[in-house]
């Protein structure tokens, strides 16, 4: 019997030493049995509305500490030294379950938690029985499923199965569980058991491709019954498998991650490749749970309490999401391309961006020695890459003497550089002005291994006219030869990256010369020319310099150049990936919201959750700010929403909230107490004065709105690459602060008393569309499309209660180009020509601002005095006038309305952004 008939499936499991910026090394032991129930546990996550930033999810429960497990300083503790701040923890409900105590022909029946298995393939294969339930897969390479109906997004499912054979032949066969399915598949986290008995732990994805897969470590087949654990958690897939018989290990045997968020149903699959010889192979199953995560945080810490007898002890905490602790602890800002560099664990990392006053240049790699400058190198106030914050000119002199250096950053020793396989040198340069007929000038970096652990002494990059090449040396003097030039390449007037990426490839070296540049606002693109250094090492760089020196001849004006960042790293980066470095040296300006929530979180090791199909907002050049601020920036422009989801951090895009179908209808009927609807000015902004950061502003406003309810105005600062998307951004935030819709700012619902909508409510997340439909007369008589903001749950073991926090969907409801309802242009301005009682069954309608009604896009719905009224038909128009043929009162409003009423459409759509 399932919940209220049985207590409420809460699991709560904690994870004693467990890495807080790590979730995918969590391993959880269940405390359940300690927890308090006359308390209960308290969830809140997300946003009292939209115009408001989530805040950290907190959950708030109290644990039996009678035996002193929970104290952190007890040295007689079960987990002493192993509970602390941030230890994780992870609430769940133990949701779908099947101990296939019945018996089914032809089928699977209905589950021990009550809800129905859908089956897919022949139903004859199907069975249940004697505790267990059986597929025959009849079919080799074929993998026959079950599934259950709810809709589900962040689960951990498990599933016991037997084959009917203990020797598999041919090829693999085995079992699984599928997570989040849908039409278009599933992600299956399987065992297949190998013809040599060995147990292979695999993740497909969706269309049927391996994503991961791994040899389960001295677990052998012999016919045992094996489980098997899938989880989906955000993009995280995971899977572990063991014997049956056997303890649950703590690690995962494969990761993968999912490209999509999308929810789905949970079920079960068995299979067999083509080549498996094991006819009539049969898979019998038992004890299949799902468990659905409800919040996932980090507990703080652990305060111990007693009663005054002194013997009932108890341990109330608080846990909270990531957001917590990224709001706390954030690292220092950093411009784009110190970021991005840092990804990469240099050896040697000089931004150069000490400031005008400075004579040399501050390593970033803690033992580095700084780059001093001499000549005529100085510390500039220029401009330096849209991504770093400082750079070094070198002023254009009189080269007085044929070969003479006019400039070096010198002395920069590389520490803690071991030999590796590859190596990458990074440098940030602009030349000013371009050089006069015939002359020439030289930038060097010259990279030493004068410690001579590989055989290339030293590598020169040249940069001459329009030519970059790389030239190695065997020694102090001789001269190896050039690799890699690029001469077709525009390399004068704006900042562009240099690059050599060098490795080792068997008994040779690969060198290749890289520029990635960005010209009149044009992607950001690499380019490469690549050669090989014959029967040559590696060795471990030991020193860097920067020089500039001169071969024109004597009394020439050399140009003015620039040089900002550069970097030591220890791999051969891949082109993508110089040209992510290049992108965040050009301040990411162009990426997308989701882009740069990716890369600043990539960047931290912070764990987020994206959306597979990318529709966020372009944005500008990333300013030099703390991670969180970044975050918040790439939010705010886009309009979407950042949340907690799991471990880590998701985001949802303004987009994917357009015309969502509801995941939750909820009837008045079921909501407890009854909702509170406003009308209130929270949300009003009529006045939006949007503007990008040291640049231009756009003001727009609703005249009509600030004549009726006064001015209301609200300037925001958006992200954006140049100022001809500033008009569309602010006027999205104005039809957002202008809607006129009420405001259902807390919904209660006993889920208790009304387990119907107990599946909808686990489908749903931040950003879901709720329906609340069936107002009691005495209210506004049509249903209410909502957005789901944040939500309170609280859980207790006969008990189930939430508060919803929503917030207007109408917003989101935009037009699609020749969709027979979201195509729909409203006129200019329409009236009645004349009174209408309320049983009229035509309409005179006056259009008073074109285009006029449309006579054959018919039917549609139109509003008349808060009347909603189907238009079955329409005359042409004569003298702007057309007589609508109409169904009244579809809303149940039935009134008579004055000549002049106004006319609109029921459900006008608006422009996306």
């Amino acid at each position: 019997m399932p919940f209220p008939g049985v207590p409420l499936p809460v699991r709560v499991y904690l994870d004693p030493g467990g890495a807080p910026a790590d979730p995918g090394s969590w391993a959880w032991t269940d405390i359940t049995g300690y927890v308090r129930d006359r308390d209960g546990i308290e969830i809140a996550v997300g946003r009292p509305d939209e115009r408001g930033e989530v805040g950290p999810g907190r959950c708030t429960l109290r644990l039996d500490n009678t035996d002193g497990r929970f104290s952190p300083r007890n040295p007689l503790g079960a987990w002493y030294g192993e509970l602390g701040r941030n230890t994780p923890i992870r609430v769940a409900l133990a949701w779908l379950s099947d101990t296939f105590g019945r018996t089914v022909v032809n089928g699977w029946g209905t589950s021990s938690s009550g809800h129905a298995w859908t089956l897919s393939g022949t139903a004859a294969d199907f069975d249940v029985t004697a505790g267990a339930g059986t597929i025959v897969v009849a079919t080799a390479g074929t993998a026959p499923s079950a599934t259950l109906a709810p809709t589900l997004h962040d689960v951990s499912a498990r599933i016991t199965g037997t084959l009917s054979t203990a020797n598999v032949t041919g090829n693999q066969a085995g079992f699984g569980v599928d997570l989040r399915g849908g039409t278009s598949g599933a992600w299956s986290c399987m065992a297949l058991v190998n013809a040599d008995e060995s147990v292979t732990a695999i993740i497909y994805g969706r269309t049927g491709a391996v994503l991961a897969s791994a040899t389960v470590p001295t677990l052998t087949h012999s016919g045992q019954a094996l489980t098997v654990r899938g989880e989906a958690s955000g993009t995280d897939l995971r899977v572990r498998v063991w014997a049956a018989a056997g303890a649950e290990p703590a690690v995962w045997h494969a990761t993968a991650a999912a490209t999509d968020l999308d929810p789905g149903t949970v079920g079960v699959l068995a299979y067999r490749h083509a080549s498996n010889t094991n006819a009539g192979l049969t898979v019998t199953f038992d004890n299949f749970g799902v468990e659905v995560e409800r919040f996932t945080g980090l507990v703080s810490e652990w305060p111990p309490r007693w009663d005054l007898s002194g013997n009932d002890a108890t341990t109330p905490i608080v846990a909270n999401g990531i957001l917590r602790r990224l709001a706390q602890g954030q690292a220092p800002a950093a411009p784009a391309l110190r970021r991005a560099i840092g990804v990469h664990s240099p050896v040697a990392h000089w931004p150069l961006d000490d400031g005008a006053s400075a004579r040399s240049g501050a390593s970033l790699v803690p033992g580095g020695t700084p780059l001093a400058a001499a000549g005529t190198f100085t510390w500039s106030d220029g401009t330096p890459p849209l991504g770093a914050t400082g750079c070094v000119r070198a002023d254009g002199v009189y080269n007085t003497t044929l070969g003479t250096t006019l400039g070096v950053l010198k002395g920069s020793a590389v520490p803690n550089a071991a030999a590796a396989a590859g190596w990458t040198f990074v440098l940030w340069e602009r030349q000013v002005n371009a050089w006069a007929a015939g002359q020439t000038m030289n930038t060097y970096g010259w990279i030493y291994d004068a410690g001579g652990s590989g055989t290339v002494w030293v590598w020169q990059i040249n940069h001459q006219t329009q030519q970059i090449d790389c030239a190695w040396y065997s020694d102090a003097n001789t001269f190896g030869g050039a690799v890699g030039s690029l001469t077709t390449i525009d390399i004068l007037g704006d900042w562009r990256q240099i690059a050599v990426t060098l490795a080792q490839a068997g008994a040779d070296i690969s060198a290749a010369v890289h520029i990635t540049s960005s010209y009149d606002g044009a992607p950001v693109a690499t380019y490469t020319a690549a050669s090989t250094v014959a029967g040559r090492t590696l060795g471990a760089p030991d020193r860097l310099e920067l020089w500039i020196q001169g071969y024109t001849g004597a009394g020439v004006v050399l140009p003015v150049a620039y040089l900002s960042t550069c970097a030591l790293l220890p791999a051969a980066l891949t082109t993508a990936q110089l040209t992510a470095l290049g992108e965040a040296g050009f301040g990411g300006s162009g990426q997308t919201a989701v882009q740069r929530i990716a890369a600043l979180c990539a960047q931290e090791g912070v764990p987020v959750h994206l959306p597979g199909v990318d529709h966020s907002s372009v944005l500008g050049a990333q300013p030099a700010r703390q991670l969180l601020d970044l975050i918040r920036e790439a939010e705010r422009t886009d309009a979407g929403v950042l949340y907690e989801r799991g471990g880590g951090l998701a985001y949802r895009p303004r987009a994917d909230t357009y015309n969502a179908a509801a995941d939750l209808t909820i009837g008045w009927e079921h909501t407890s107490p009854a909702p509170e609807p406003t009308d209130d000015d929270q949300r009003l902004r009529n006045r939006i004065v949007a503007s990008r950061e040291n640049a231009e502003s756009v003001t727009v406003e609703d005249a009509a709105s600030i004549a009726a309810a006064g001015l209301y105005e609200d300037p925001v600062q958006v992200s954006l690459p140049g100022p001809g998307m500033l008009p569309s951004h602010a006027t999205w935030r104005l039809r957002a602060g202008t809607i006129t819709d009420q405001r259902y700012p807390a919904i209660g619902i006993n889920l208790a008393g009304q387990t119907a909508l107990a599946d909808g409510w686990l489908g749903c997340q931040i950003g879901s569309r709720i329906d609340l439909v069936d107002p009691p007369a005495g209210q506004a008589p049509d249903d209410a499309p909502l957005i789901l903001e944040g939500w309170t749950e609280r859980l207790h073991i006969f008990g189930w209660d939430l508060e919803l926090a929503t917030s207007p969907a109408t917003v989101y409801r935009v037009g699609v180009y020749d969709d027979t309802d979201l195509g729909r242009a409203d006129t200019g301005g329409s009236q009645l020509n004349s009174a209408a009682t309320a049983g009229a069954t035509s309409l005179s309608v006056l259009t008073t601002v074109p285009p006029t009604w449309s006579t054959t896009a018919v039917p549609y719905d139109i509003a008349v005095g808060g009347e909603r009224i189907t238009v079955t038909a329409v005359t042409a128009a004569v003298a702007n006038v057309q007589t609508f043929t109409v169904v009244r009162a579809v809303n149940g409003v039935a009134k008579a309305h004055a000549a002049g009423a106004p006319v609109s459409l029921w459900a006008p759509v608006r422009y996306a952004l």
